[in-house]
């Protein structure tokens, strides 16, 4: 993925007035016959001139006969400032090159910053990283790729970004700050190195990464989400968090409502609060339950918790282990079921309506064990609907919605309690266990049915020390 588009690159190109910039360094152009200039060398010793500029296809390029420099005004700028390709631009875009240039010289390396840095020196650290958030997050809006790959995945609007105050390390930071030879320089990036912003090597932690900044309860953000985006090297890390442990909760507003869901990760996460369903709550990865976000949730007004975690094998056993772990303290658990082997954002790629599929998906959520029993229609903006108002299934998915018979292992069949006369069930990985007086029930095989159409099980009776076994096709 490029870090700038080539339409951005031709533009600079075409603005820049090479003229202006050679005056600038001292030269002293004369007019040549065919609407050109000709002037000595910047870049070798020389006393006739042999240095032409021209223009060809509307942009400006000089050419020495007696070194064979040659280039643009991008190039000139680079080397007669000494700076990088990215810095060159970043100044460029800014303006018109000669009002950034530092001397009427050739510099070979410049170590001046000339464009403003967005830490403050005086900053405090939560200070520090808010500024240093707030300077990814305009750097998002101006990288195209990276908006277009948030709109490949169909989130990113405007309103999330802003909201959400997500960002993009575009790898400029270092360009804005002092370098690190100065006592300026080094006493900030040795702060950001503290912080998590800085590896030990001088690069940014999270260059070249979406960036999400999660919050504790004060506002503060206490922690960074990173996924890195574009053509990643063999063995590069695609998730990235600030060092340490994890503190803060993403969009902690969810937590006020009666009804929550709950994600592995923040781009799953978005999938649902940009199509409508604001009450959802990101985990740091499948097995990244928080007991600081487990006990937000106990102690909050949530009743109704809607585990939407990959349907895969690690998603399946967390969703069980964490529906247990909620079902003691009370809270009701459903389980939303994508297609097998997708998680939210996957499937919302794969359908032609996101928020009308995803609400097909709420509507049919798996129960999970025992709980409270309660009505499961969710609309946008809406927790719950009756019965009647249950919308149909979204049409012309390209891939089928998960149906309930598609429960992940351990899942429990979308049934409420019926008080007088209901059993319990034993519902664990592999089986469903239930004792009905002297008789006592076991089922498996659930868990192999992998593929719509199929469901099929095996059942045990067992009474004393006789037992019966049977397998069942539930679609006959």
């Amino acid at each position: 993925m490029g870090r700038y588009p080539d339409h951005v690159i031709e533009k600079i190109k075409r603005e820049i007035d090479l003229p202006a910039l050679f005056r600038a360094k001292g030269a002293e152009l004369k007019p040549t016959h065919n609407g050109g200039f000709e002037c000595l060398c910047l870049f070798h010793q020389e006393n006739t001139a042999s240095l032409k500029l021209n223009r060809v296809d509307g942009i400006w390029v000089a050419h020495c006969f007696g070194c064979d420099w040659s280039g643009d005004g991008i190039k000139f700028f680079m080397d007669t400032e000494g700076v990088s390709f990215v810095h060159a631009i970043e100044l460029l875009s800014n303006g018109h090159g000669h009002q950034f240039m530092m001397s009427d010289r050739v510099v070979k390396k410049s170590t001046v910053p000339r464009l403003p840095s967005p830490v403050e020196l005086t900053a405090q650290d939560h200070e520090a990283l808010t500024q240093v958030l707030g300077y990814y997050h305009e750097r998002l809006k101006l990288t195209v790729s990276a908006l277009e790959y948030l709109k490949s995945r169909k989130i990113g609007s405007e309103e999330a970004i802003n909201h959400h105050y997500m960002g993009f390390s575009d790898r400029t930071l270092g360009l804005r700050l002092p370098e690190s030879n100065r006592k300026a320089g080094a006493e900030i990036r040795e702060r950001l190195k503290r912080l998590g912003i800085y590896r030990d090597n001088g690069r940014e932690h999270f260059r070249g990464c979406l960036v999400f900044p999660i919050r504790d309860e004060n506002g503060i953000i206490t922690e960074i989400y990173g996924r890195a985006i574009g053509k990643l090297r063999a063995g590069t890390p695609k998730h990235l968090y600030l060092p340490g442990p994890h503190q803060g909760i993403w969009n902690p507003k969810a937590l006020h409502g009666e009804e929550l869901i709950l994600t592995e990760c923040i781009i799953d996460a978005l999938s649902f609060w940009d199509h409508g369903f604001r009450n959802v709550i990101s985990l740091y990865g499948v097995s990244g339950l928080t007991n600081e976000l487990f006990q937000a949730i106990v102690h909050s007004p949530v009743k109704v918790i809607r585990l939407a975690y990959d349907h895969d094998e690690p998603g399946n056993k967390n969703a069980q282990h964490h529906a247990e772990s909620f079902l003691k303290e009370g809270k009701d658990c459903f389980r939303i079921v994508f297609p097998r082997g997708m998680d939210a954002n996957e499937y919302i790629q794969k359908v032609d309506n996101p928020s009308e599929s995803l609400r097909h998906l709420i509507n049919s959520a798996v129960w999970l064990g025992k709980g409270t029993s309660v009505s499961t229609t969710a609309s946008p903006d809406q927790s719950t609907l009756t019965a009647e108002e249950r919308p149909l299934p979204a049409g012309r998915e390209k891939v089928p919605p998960a149906e309930p018979t598609q429960a992940p292992p351990g899942a429990s069949p979308r049934r409420e309690p019926s008080g007088v006369g209901s059993v319990d069930a034993k519902v664990s990985w592999d089986k469903v266990e239930i004792d009905f007086e002297d008789r006592h029930y076991r089922i498996f095989g659930l868990h192999k049915n992998m593929s719509f159409g199929v469901l099929r099980v095996n059942m045990r009776l067992m009474v004393d020390d006789l037992y019966y076994d049977d397998e069942i096709n539930l679609y006959k």
